[in-house]
């Protein structure tokens, strides 16, 4: 497998995922990203919504439950 947003992946343990993200990769330049670069918090933001964990956020069925620690490291 290959990522086109992340250079690496990891399982350190059953419940920790580890990306590790490529560098320079842009969003459309449309709102509400505007152009601005891909980082980690859209991961999080990611995760969090497929999770239910943020404010209104309602868990998705695909979630799964074995995936409980997202680490997101750089790549260079």
């Amino acid at each position: 497998m290959k990522g086109d947003l992340a250079e690496a992946w990891s399982f350190t343990d059953p419940g920790t995922f580890i990306i590790n993200l490529r560098h320079g990769v842009m969003w459309q330049n449309v709102p509400p990203a505007n152009g601005r670069e891909f980082t980690a918090d859209d991961i999080v933001f990611n995760y969090d919504r497929m999770y239910g964990l943020g404010s209104g956020m309602t868990p998705s069925p695909y979630a799964d439950p074995r995936f409980t620690t997202i680490a997101i490291g750089d790549c260079y």
